[in-house]
């Protein structure tokens, strides 16, 4: 229901904003009408306009009302406090500043249409001039315009700094408006008879006040653009990080050479090329509890195209997600990186370098992660973790093994802890 009504509130601030448009170019041009009966009948249309803008107005607070009464505080703040005064308050100044004195204005040409060959006075003129019938007009399209472009772009999260430059742009536009049409009631009020202004002299009027609002708008929006442009780079782990409590720390050294079996028992003699973690294939065992806080450094010291450590499958901070080019850089010979997270899930997992991941995996750069719960099992369980691994060559290998190993559980201390 929430995503209807936002749409419901989108269209409508769309029609709203077309009807007070419309009302706003009747009012602004009730002035150039140059015969008693066509004041009159545009004077009743502008009545008409004053209030058929009622009917979106009142569907835009309705959705916004059941908004305010059924979802938290972060959906119906902006729409409370800035859309839905922008589209009632300048309605009521329609209602209670211009239609009042729309109604004199009609009223005193009717009275003048029962004279024969009457003409229009100055002094109706003078009304179809005055700001205070227009402005009203003119200020609820631009509160529409405003409203429909906080329904565009809401400030969620709402804070006040966000929505200070379109409603300073509102407020502005409003006081222009404004002193434009004081200007041109001064002028009016000094003539006996009002010429209306050539068709070419008010297109100039036109282009002149579309080239303003044309050019603050351009300026408005390249300030923003401007302000809001990113760096080539962001180093996404940058910034105060405060996790907390006392961190478990280990350190990982990958670097590149080839390696042997690790006794003629278990091994076949065989020599690969391999990269490594801290020089053992698999990586060390990262053992953690749950909840704890693990800092893990990172150093490469000669693997060319650079390493990360990528924490397969345990969820962690964007930043410390270890995957190159995306939430940092390569770790490239002579750099250093510190990862720093939290292990909140229990299980198995595996790290790998994800720069390059495919090849980085192939030649070795992996080992196990795992996170214990923070209570131990009553029952007594041997934890063995084994990880398997192809080499070049097809090339079986278990650990560091490319031989079958057997574990007795008579005996636990005749088989060493198998790494995954």
């Amino acid at each position: 229901m929430y995503s209807i009504s936002v749409l419901i509130i989108l269209f409508v601030s769309l029609l709203f904003l077309i009807f007070t448009w419309i009302g706003s170019v009747k009012a602004s041009r009730l002035l150039y009408n140059q015969s008693l009966e066509r004041m009159y009948r545009k004077a009743s249309k502008l009545l008409f306009w004053s209030w058929f803008p009622a009917i979106p107005a009142a569907v835009i607070i309705g959705a916004i009302v059941w908004i305010q009464q059924s979802m938290d505080p972060v959906f119906w703040q902006d729409r409370v406090f800035i859309q839905a005064p922008l589209v009632v308050l300048p309605i009521l100044t329609i209602w209670f500043v211009s239609v009042p004195k729309l109604i004199k204005l009609r009223s005193l040409t009717k009275q003048s249409l029962a004279e024969p060959g009457a003409v229009i006075e100055p002094t109706i003129y003078h009304r179809a001039a005055n700001p205070g019938l227009i402005i009203p007009f003119q200020m609820t399209a631009l509160g529409a315009l405003t409203a429909l472009y906080f329904s565009l772009v809401p400030p969620v999260p709402f804070r006040w700094l966000d929505i200070s430059i379109p409603m300073t742009a509102f407020v502005l536009a409003t006081v222009g408006l404004w002193s434009r049409h004081q200007i041109r009631f001064k002028q009016v009020s000094k003539m006996e008879t009002y010429v209306v202004p050539t068709l070419w002299k008010r297109a100039l009027t036109m282009v002149g006040v579309l080239a303003v609002v044309a050019g603050s708008a351009y300026y408005l929006f390249m300030l923003a653009m401007n302000n809001s442009q990113l760096p080539a780079e962001i180093d996404m782990a940058s910034g105060t990080h405060d996790y907390g409590g006392q961190a478990v720390t280990a350190n990982m050294s990958p670097h590149n050479h080839g390696t042997e079996g690790m006794n003629a028992s278990s091994t076949s003699g065989k020599t690969v090329d391999a990269w490594t973690y801290n020089g053992q294939i698999p990586g060390p065992e990262l053992r953690m509890k749950q909840g704890e806080l693990v800092e893990i450094t990172l150093v490469n010291e000669d693997i060319e195209h650079g390493v990360t450590a990528h924490w397969h499958g345990l969820d962690v901070p964007n930043a410390e997600d270890g995957v190159a080019g995306a939430t940092q850089n390569a770790v490239m010979p002579g750099e250093s990186c510190t990862y720093r997270f939290r292990a909140e899930q229990v299980g198995t997992f595996w790290y790998h370098s994800h720069q390059d991941s495919q090849e980085a995996v192939s030649m070795g750069l992996f080992g196990a992660l795992i996170v214990e719960p923070k209570v131990e099992t009553l029952q007594q369980v041997k934890d063995i973790t084994v990880m398997t691994h192809r080499w070049e060559g097809n090339n079986f290998a278990i650990g560091a093994s490319d031989q079958f190993r057997t574990h007795d559980n008579r005996a636990r201390d005749a088989c060493p802890h198998e790494t995954h």
